[in-house]
């Protein structure tokens, strides 16, 4: 799954991996009020505000010494991708390389019931409220990262086409 490839991008090229779901899940406990807010988004298994996860994600991401981030579960939107790009235009600006994990309904809804993620509630009508979701936000962000050499997708287990990707089968 999503998790193999990704560890696999680690190992084989040194990327260093953020997942915004474990920065958010980490938050989870906190006591002041943008983690008591954190904490709604989390287990009712909502999108968090953009300006709320762009601060979460900033100090994760920023340092000059990191190299090369693999962001994951990020942009869920159109909007926090231009907004990530814009606070990072005096750095980087756009990213190099966006991933995407294409995986049909059955299998995810499989993956989703499965994990029960510690602080978030996971059933069938939360997993398809945010499926739907994905569904109606996510062809903007793919035909707005879609530039060749920018948009790498996998559809399988081990198999990423693209630019610049290896390919194992």
């Amino acid at each position: 799954g999503e998790r193999d490839l990704v560890q696999a991008l680690v190992q084989n090229y040194g990327y260093r991996h953020v997942s915004v779901g474990d920065l958010l899940r980490g938050l989870v406990d906190g006591e002041s009020k943008p983690n008591i807010d954190v904490k709604g988004h989390v287990q009712q298994g909502t999108l968090v505000p953009t300006a709320v996860l762009l601060n979460i994600l900033q100090p994760a991401v920023m340092p000059e010494t990191l190299g090369s981030i693999l962001v994951d579960g990020f942009p869920r939107r159109l909007n926090q991708g231009i907004a990530s790009e814009d606070q990072a235009s005096s750095r980087s600006g756009k990213p190099d390389l966006v991933l995407f994990f294409d995986c049909n309904e059955t299998v995810a809804r499989e993956r989703y019931l499965t994990r029960k993620l510690e602080g978030r509630l996971s059933d069938n009508e939360r997993f398809q409220r945010r499926y739907d979701e994905f569904t109606r936000l996510n062809h903007a962000v793919l035909e707005y990262y879609g530039r060749p050499g920018v948009l790498v997708t996998s559809d399988g287990p081990t198999q990423l086409t693209g630019e610049g990707m290896p390919h194992d089968g």
